[in-house]
């Protein structure tokens, strides 16, 4: 069945609305959708398969929700461009669980500020960017409860084959088939999973979930993981594969995971950036990198906690931070493995009221392929700080690296 901008019957404004969305489309399987559907009463869509082609929007208005479970759309083949995607306006209300799974789009959700977006057990494969939360406040709906922060858990951004992927998440144990994505980007992988723009400390995103480790979000092949930009966040139980520069992406990153904090100096406002617990008896709270370029890059007025993370193969950079300036840095018991430079790298972080780095364990592999074993990998590198704690850091394998390095201490 195929609606469009023309369907009979829509609305005076001839759009396809949840109003006249026909009441057995559930049942009926494949739907193609052309142009903008606009969501104007509540709408519940299940096991459904819905083409979307290249000028197709889904947009969620206020005071109405939309939820959709079990359920696939993308764009209609391979030879169409992307479609544009789903914008949730402020007091709309977008769930999307139980195996569903969002593909081809440009910006797979846009959610506006005063929004609501719960996300669980899902998937969000090939989209240029996964997810946009545009704050300072999108609220979540996660068990119905709401006024409480968004929260995103047991959801992939990837960009690979279906052979990578499971009823609802990323399968780590298959044969890696990464790809590119539809027209008009057909030379380039997703630039990113989540980004996260100007969320408040009341309402800092909950990005991952504890308890369980089947919980944990995926992001693979992407240029940037999760970007924050002047933006409070919580980043747990997660994991990056294939993190890497894109020369088809202007300005390419790599970096798992970037928080950018612009505000012009510390009486300014500042953001909050807490990645992993500190809480020894969590399991499961930790985020893993694999293969990227960058782990974790933070710059700028910004309070940072990082603990128990796990670096564990191929990293060129795992931690990096620059321009923090009278805020807390705190890093500790994370495991920092096979990387290419510097194990973490501070530079230019001066007058923290807390700089402690501490229960660190750095190591690297007695043998690494021809061309990347270097002598010169340092665990600690610190340029340009006063004051600075660094304690009980384990550094394994000695004679591949140095153990630490200070540059212009005071």
């Amino acid at each position: 069945m195929s609606y469009n901008n023309l369907f009979a019957g829509n609305t005076v404004n001839n759009v396809l609305t949840a109003q006249n969305y026909p009441s057995n489309a559930n049942a009926l399987g494949e739907i193609f959708i052309e142009g903008d559907f606009i969501i104007d009463a509540d709408l519940f869509i299940y096991y459904s398969e819905i083409k979307m082609g290249p000028t197709a929007r889904i947009i969620v208005t206020s005071g109405h929700a939309l939820v959709i479970s079990d359920s696939w759309l993308h764009g209609c083949g391979e030879s169409t461009d992307m479609w544009k995607g789903i914008e949730v306006q402020s007091g709309g209300f977008l769930q999307i669980i139980a195996n569903s799974k969002i593909e081809d789009a440009l910006v797979g959700i846009n959610s506006l500020n005063n929004s609501f977006l719960d996300l669980n057990q899902s998937i969000f494969n090939r989209n240029k960017i996964g997810v946009v939360l545009n704050g300072p406040i999108v609220q979540g709906i996660a068990n119905g409860v709401p006024n409480v922060s968004v929260s995103i858990e047991k959801v992939s951004f990837t960009c690979v084959g279906s052979s990578n992927l499971t009823a609802n998440s990323f399968d780590p144990n298959a044969i890696y088939s990464p790809l590119t994505l539809k027209s008009p980007f057909t030379n380039q992988h997703s630039e990113a999973g989540i980004i996260v723009n100007n969320m408040s400390s009341s309402f800092a995103p909950r990005l991952g979930k504890s308890d369980l480790s089947a919980t944990q979000n995926y992001f693979v092949n992407q240029d940037v993981g999760i970007l924050c930009s002047n933006s409070w966040v919580n980043i747990i139980n997660s994991r990056f594969f294939d993190i890497k520069t894109d020369p088809a992406i202007v300005g390419s990153k790599g970096t798992a995971i970037k928080v950018t904090s612009v505000f012009p100096n510390a009486i300014a406002p500042y953001v909050k950036c807490t990645i992993g617990d500190n809480i020894s008896s969590t399991l499961y709270d930790q985020c893993t990198f694999e293969q990227c370029n960058t782990g974790i890059d933070i710059f700028g007025n910004a309070e940072i906690s990082i603990y128990n993370t796990k670096f564990i193969d191929d990293i060129s950079s795992p931690i990096v931070l620059s321009k923090i300036y009278s805020r807390k840095i705190i890093i500790s018991n994370n495991e920092i493995n096979s990387f290419h430079k510097q194990g973490i790298k501070i530079s230019d972080c001066l007058n923290n009221s807390v700089f402690n780095i501490s229960f660190n364990t750095f190591s690297l592999p007695l043998s690494q392929p021809t061309g990347s074993q270097k002598l010169d990998q340092t665990g600690i590198y610190i340029k340009t700080h006063l004051q600075a704690i660094v304690e009980q850091t384990c550094i394994t394998t000695p004679l591949l690296m140095r153990d630490m390095e200070f540059l212009s201490m005071g």
